[in-house]
């Protein structure tokens, strides 16, 4: 039994972290490959059975999951953002999310043929989208303005909203609570969960604050306090634990008094893991005939309530013909074609109608409200609280009907014939739902966003840490390549010449937690940190990973004084640049001696062979520009240029410029004789 667990444990990590490699290596969305994985190792093929390795630990695995993914996405966020798009996030929090329920519900009702109270479950369920799937696709499309931050905030609290309306219709079903009872219990849920994630944030705060933690504590410390939160809040009320532990993290992300980037970094790794055995242990928990009744043909053939009832252990009821008609004509109706027209009400009319009342009066452009409207794919947490309430309800729901005699109830008997029937196939079809949105949008959105002109697919403008006279000079030469470029400096001298001479400046310490913040980042996905000081270029190089990833980040190699620098680790700087012994000093004492910085274009005549032997040591490589437009940045560890390099931009020294003059001098002297003597 051990090695049993052993095996399924090793499997489902096994599982996700493949998938989501390959997503990342295909540029696709993960969570497609995620279902797929654990669809097939799970019903398909029967090698992964969740319930058999968790047993009844399978919903709190999964509820404890949910926090953490809820607080790493509240530690996402900023308040500041909210000036300018606070009132579009209220709006599809509040307003379009009663839109799409409503939607939801209607669709549920008159396409899937759903009982009415299951449909309003069904629609509050499917009002949620969620960091696990937004956060993806928004690295995926790179959207401009102010669009992202508003798919991020609503991707966020929106989670927090869908799981408590789902709760309070599961509720209202199961208790038969009020409309009036459900409102409150909206706002208590939003009271406690936001009051106790409030308090437990402040607690965390005060002990970070005042270095109470030990750092190697800090993260478990962290880790325990959101536990904490979410079980307390849930434990006083239902599933407003969702709400706490967001709370807390938007909290401790916009305090000012200490950095939690290290606390982010863990739980982002954390979180990549946790989504990847979540969706795999879900998807393989499906039954697999559920899925095909939901995905079965449009027969027209009308379900048999006799052998329903049958397969649920009710037996010797005596039904008349009347009554087992009125059953028939209450059962749900799904099949390929509704199932289909449902989608496209989600997809069609739910989402843009959300996005469009939610948007009136607001500076959105159209082109990003479209972009907004074709954004709403459905994560983890619509699975989540699918397989937990949608299977609780059923087996309650059934419980009761063995209880209920059909002649002197037959009202009450329909109904819970219809909960404990319908209940189950709610799981099947949020994973329809769920994939289908996914494709949809996660293959669509990029689309959409290329043809509105509102993404930036795969920036090629540079960060310049420094702003003296090379790196202005290097910035200039960026930017007759048609580069974006962005130079900061804390030196105001350095600053206030990079503006005069027309580059886009920044003037401040990028270090700051905050600079980010300010920092105009839209076109921009590399950084080039080229300052005296050898342990601000590898900090610069540490601050900007999370921002351009490891690949991108390049740095000055440390002076001959950081000896101990240059054998610093590679994931604690960045890439060193232009090839060895070339430190901060060694080029600018090659630029006080007249080295500049030159283009030179490469032939079949003149290639890079011919380059050496013409420049040899008194030029230094510095960007390959390719034939397609792009910048490849020279590194000590290219050691060939790319095939379709079509010229380099380099650092040359003055003498060679002045050897390469006169040989132009004398080939011009020399054709200028030879035309004299041919005339």
């Amino acid at each position: 039994m051990t090695e049993q667990l052993v095996r399924g444990l090793a499997a489902i990590v096994l599982l996700g972290v493949t998938a989501q490699w390959l997503a990342s290596a295909l540029r696709l969305p993960s969570i497609l490959l995620l279902l797929l994985f654990g669809f097939v190792a799970g019903p398909l093929t029967g090698l992964l059975n969740p319930q058999e390795i968790f047993g009844d630990l399978v919903n709190p695995l999964i509820s404890l999951s949910v926090a953490l993914i809820l607080y790493e996405g509240g530690l996402s966020l900023r308040i500041h953002e909210l000036k300018k798009i606070g009132g579009v996030v209220r709006n599809l929090v509040s307003v379009g999310a009663v839109i799409m329920w409503a939607v939801g519900t209607l669709a549920g009702i008159y396409l899937l043929g759903l009982y009415w109270k299951l449909a309003l479950l069904f629609g509050a369920i499917l009002v949620v989208t969620g960091p696990t799937v937004i956060m993806p696709l928004l690295r995926l499309v790179r959207p401009e303005g102010e669009v992202g931050p508003v798919l991020r905030w609503e991707g966020i609290v929106i989670d927090s909203v869908g799981a408590i309306l789902a709760v309070l219709t599961f509720e209202a079903i199961h208790h038969h609570h009020t409309g009036m009872e459900s409102v409150l219990g909206f706002l208590y849920s939003f009271l406690v969960g936001g009051g106790i994630g409030l308090f437990t944030g402040c607690i965390l705060y005060f002990l970070l604050k005042h270095f109470l933690i030990p750092d190697y504590l800090q993260n478990a410390v962290s880790l325990m306090m959101v536990f904490a939160a979410f079980s307390s809040s849930n434990m006083i009320l239902g599933e407003s634990g969702v709400v706490a532990v967001t709370v807390m993290g938007i909290f401790l992300a916009n305090q000012q008094s200490f950095a939690v980037k290290h606390i982010v970094e863990f739980k982002e790794n954390l979180q990549v893991l946790l989504i990847s055995s979540l969706f795999i242990i879900l998807s393989a928990s499906l039954n697999l005939d559920q899925v095909l009744n939901a995905v079965r043909p449009a027969s027209g053939t009308q379900v048999d309530v006799m052998q329903v009832l049958e397969g649920m252990n009710i037996h010797n009821l005596t039904l008349s013909s009347e009554f087992i008609t009125q059953l028939t004509e209450a059962t749900e109706n799904i099949n390929l074609i509704t199932l289909g027209l449902f989608l496209g009400a989600l997809i069609i009319i739910g989402r843009p109608l959300s996005v469009l009342a939610s948007t009136i009066g607001s500076s959105l452009s159209w082109k990003e409200r479209i972009f907004l409207s074709f954004m709403a794919p459905r994560g983890i947490v619509a699975a989540a609280v699918a397989s937990v309430f949608a299977l609780r309800l059923a087996s309650e729901s059934l419980t009761e009907l063995r209880t209920l005699n059909p002649q002197t109830s037959p009202e009450i008997f329909i109904e819970t014939f219809l909960i404990a029937s319908q209940a189950p196939s709610l799981v099947p079809l949020t994973f329809i739902v769920i994939i289908a949105t996914v494709s949809f949008y996660g293959l669509g959105a990029p689309l959409v966003a290329r043809w509105l002109g509102v993404s930036q697919p795969n920036p090629q403008g540079f960060l310049i840490v420094g702003a003296h006279p090379l790196a202005r000079a290097i910035a200039h030469s960026l930017k007759e390549e048609k580069i974006k470029v962005l130079l900061a400096d804390t030196n105001w001298g350095n600053w206030h010449d990079a503006r005069m001479e027309g580059l886009d400046t920044f003037y401040g310490n990028v270090l700051n937690e905050y600079s980010l913040e300010h920092l105009d980042l839209e076109g921009i996905g590399r950084l080039l940190s080229l300052t005296n000081n050898d342990e601000v270029n590898s900090m610069s190089a540490l601050h900007f990973v999370e921002n351009f990833g490891r690949a991108n980040v390049f740095q000055l190699p440390p002076s001959d004084q950081g000896e101990g620098l240059r054998d610093r680790p590679g994931h604690l700087r960045g890439r060193y640049l232009f090839g060895k012994a070339k430190d901060f000093r060694t080029l600018m004492n090659r630029w006080d001696k007249g080295a500049r910085i030159k283009k030179t274009n490469l032939s079949e005549e003149f290639d890079w062979i011919s380059y050496l032997k013409l420049y040899g040591e008194g030029a230094t490589p510095l960007f390959a520009v390719l034939e397609n437009g792009k910048i490849e940045v020279i590194t000590q560890q290219k050691e060939e240029l790319p095939a379709t390099t079509k010229s380099l931009i380099s650092l040359v020294d003055e003498s060679v410029i002045e050897i390469e003059e006169k040989s132009v001098e004398n080939d011009e002297q020399k054709e200028q004789t030879q035309t004299e003597t041919v005339d």
